[in-house]
């Protein structure tokens, strides 16, 4: 996706391309008149200028669009981006049952461990290959709930945690 800088860029273009265009009409150009030799934009700025921040807009308009499509695609509750192109020191964890392979990982520029699929080995694999959508960006994202695991944060694992502790000294007394 285009940065919002080029986006800016595009519509700035076409804020000039919309003053110069009321500057000519059939190839002919207005510009110069009896009273003068000024420029349909010189003589009404406002329309100019109205229709340049409309055109710019317009392309702000798109370029939301199309990140908030991206994002939603990244951000859904079980969906995360999981392209091996993306992640380093990638170490095989464990295989389980279903023959989904689990890894640790990071991410490029980031230095936190994380455990999860890799969107390459899910393609190979005809059951789970539904699982792995290509987002915006070119980079494979993985639905987890399509792949039947449920994704759980730190919280949650200190609450089962707790949750077990309670139950075994329950189990003592």
């Amino acid at each position: 996706m285009m940065s919002m800088r080029i986006f800016f860029t595009l519509g700035m273009c076409g804020l000039m391309a919309a003053c110069s265009s009321f500057d000519r009409v059939n190839g002919v150009s207005i510009s110069s008149t009896e009273e003068g030799d000024s420029s349909y934009c010189a003589r009404r700025p406002e329309v100019c200028i109205l229709a340049g921040v409309l055109i710019t807009a317009g392309v702000v308009v798109v370029a939301l669009n199309a990140r908030n499509r991206d994002d939603r695609e990244e951000t859904s509750a079980a969906a995360a981006v999981s392209d091996r192109r993306l992640k380093r020191q990638v170490r095989r964890l464990a295989t389980l049952d279903n023959g989904l392979k689990l890894y640790t990982f990071k991410y490029l520029r980031d230095e936190r461990t994380f455990v999860g699929v890799m969107a390459q080995d899910l393609i190979e694999q005809p059951q789970f290959r539904h699982a792995v959508s290509t987002n915006g960006r070119g980079f494979h994202v993985v639905d987890y709930g399509r792949l039947g695991v449920e994704t759980i944060g730190l919280a949650k694992m200190i609450e089962a945690g707790r949750a077990a502790k309670l139950a075994q000294s329950l189990a003592r007394h």
